[in-house]
Order: C-alpha cells, then sequence, then structure tokens
C-alpha cells in the first residue's frame, strides 16, 4: 500500500519583494530630483558669478577713470601754479609765501571767531529759552494764585450776608452807619467817606472813646444809624442811650454777626 505524502503549503516572499522594489525606487526618483535641484541651483550660481566676472572690470574701470579725472585735474592746477612761479626768484617767492601764510592765518582766526560766535549765540538762546520758561512758569504760577483767591473771595462774598444802605439824597441830615461789635465800633458816613474804628475796652464796658467822638459831632446836621448784631446787644443800650442823650436822632437795624455792610453812593433824583 502506497503511501500519499502530505502536500504542505509553501512560504511565500513575493509580497515583500514588492514593498522592497516599491521603496527602492521611490528613494532613487527622490534622489534623481535632488541631482536635478542641484544641477540647476549650480547652473544659476555660475551664471550670476559670469555677469559679476563681466559687471565688476566695468564698474572699477569707471572708478579708476574717475579718479584719474581729479588727479589729472589737481595736475593740471599744479603745474599751472608752477608754470606762473617757476620763472619767479626765491626771493619773490618767499613773501608770497608768507602772504599766503598770513592769509591761510586769518581765515582760521575768521573761522575760530565764527565758531565762538556760534557758541555764545546757542548758549545765549539756551539761556534766553530757560528765561522764558522760568517766566511762563511764574506768569502761571501767579495767575493760579489769583484765581484761588478769587475763588476764595467769590465763595466768601456767597456765604457772607451783605447789607446795602442806600441813603436818602434829599435828607437834611447826613447819617452815620454804627456798625456794633461785641469788640469795636465800626462808624461809616452813609454820604462816603473813610471808615472809622473805635476799640471796646472790654466787653460789656461803656464805649468811651466812641461816645466822646459821637459828642463832638453836629447833631442839629447828623444823626446815627445803630446797626445791632446778637453779640452786641449790651452795648447798644448803652450807646442808644448816651446818642440820645446827646441829642441825636437815631435809627436802628438789626443784622446777621456774619453781615457785611455796604454803603452805595447816593444818587440825586
Amino acid at each position: 500500500m502506497v503511501r500519499r505524502r502530505s502536500q504542505e503549503n509553501a512560504f511565500s516572499l513575493f509580497s515583500f519583494q514588492d514593498i522592497i522594489t516599491s521603496v527602492t525606487g521611490i528613494v532613487i526618483l527622490i534622489a534623481l530630483i535632488f541631482c536635478l535641484q542641484l544641477i540647476r541651483s549650480a547652473a544659476k550660481e555660475e551664471t550670476v558669478s559670469q555677469e559679476e566676472a563681466v559687471t565688476a572690470p566695468a564698474v572699477a574701470r569707471d572708478a579708476l577713470e574717475k579718479k584719474l579725472a581729479e588727479y589729472q585735474l589737481v595736475y593740471s592746477e599744479n603745474a599751472s601754479l608752477l608754470e606762473r612761479i617757476a620763472p619767479l626768484p626765491i626771493s619773490e617767492l618767499m613773501p608770497l609765501l608768507r602772504q599766503l601764510k598770513s592769509r591761510v592765518t586769518a581765515q582760521e582766526t575768521i573761522a575760530e571767531e565764527a565758531e565762538i560766535k556760534k557758541a555764545q549765540v546757542e548758549a545765549e538762546a539756551e539761556k534766553k529759552a530757560s528765561e522764558l520758561a522760568a517766566l511762563r512758569h511764574q506768569i502761571e504760577k501767579s495767575l493760579a494764585q489769583e484765581v484761588r483767591k478769587l475763588e476764595q473771595d467769590i465763595s466768601t462774598s456767597q456765604k457772607v450776608q451783605k447789607i446795602i444802605y442806600n441813603p436818602n439824597p434829599n435828607s437834611a441830615k447826613s447819617a452815620w452807619l454804627v456798625d456794633l461789635h461785641a469788640k469795636h465800633i465800626h462808624a461809616l458816613p452813609a454820604a462816603g467817606g473813610a471808615l472809622r474804628t473805635f476799640d471796646v475796652e472790654r466787653p460789656g464796658s461803656s464805649p468811651r472813646r466812641f461816645l466822646q467822638w459821637a459828642k463832638a459831632r453836629d447833631a442839629s446836621s447828623e444823626y446815627f444809624v445803630l446797626l445791632i448784631r446778637a453779640e452786641s446787644l449790651s452795648l447798644y443800650e448803652d450807646v442808644r442811650s448816651d446818642l440820645e442823650s446827646f441829642g441825636f436822632d437815631l435809627g436802628f437795624d438789626l443784622v446777621g454777626d456774619e453781615s457785611q455792610v455796604q454803603v452805595l453812593s447816593p444818587v440825586t433824583e
């Protein structure tokens, strides 16, 4: 009886060979592209270098020709100068050299003086600018102080009550406004004039100096308007009784302790 050999499946490397072949082909293709780029870059650099090799000598030649023209001009000027001075003897050349040297020295002196003058003008300009800035700052500061003072005065005048007295111009007698305070008395002529101030020796005492002055006034042509404050009630009683005993007509008005008295100039009707 013949035995049959079992057929075993054989191992195949066909797929692996396909992969290797494909990868090799891709690498060769990339290498060819890279070589092509290198060849093109080398050709481009060679073209640029050839252009530079062509243009560089021309640029250098132009520069040399320009320099040569400058040297030729200087040479011609020197040759002309030598032609003029060659026939001259040394005895005549030395004065010319000294004269030329003195002129150069004079020009250098003028240039130095000009520089000094320029520096002085610049320093003076800086000084003037500094003084102007300081003056502007001072003016601004002064204006700011005046503005603050005006604002304070306005604020104070708004807070303080003002009593305005308008005298009768047709009155036969002239009035004196007597502003009574605890420590002093103000006497102000209603027709306009200087303010008189009389100190009270001590609070609650009789205003002796004021009464002596009032007694010397003329009761037939003057009268007093007493401005009474809360702080001067006791003083008012003494002043009123003494003025009445002197024969003066009296007027009365109540004002606040912070009130200010202002007299208007009388207007004749």
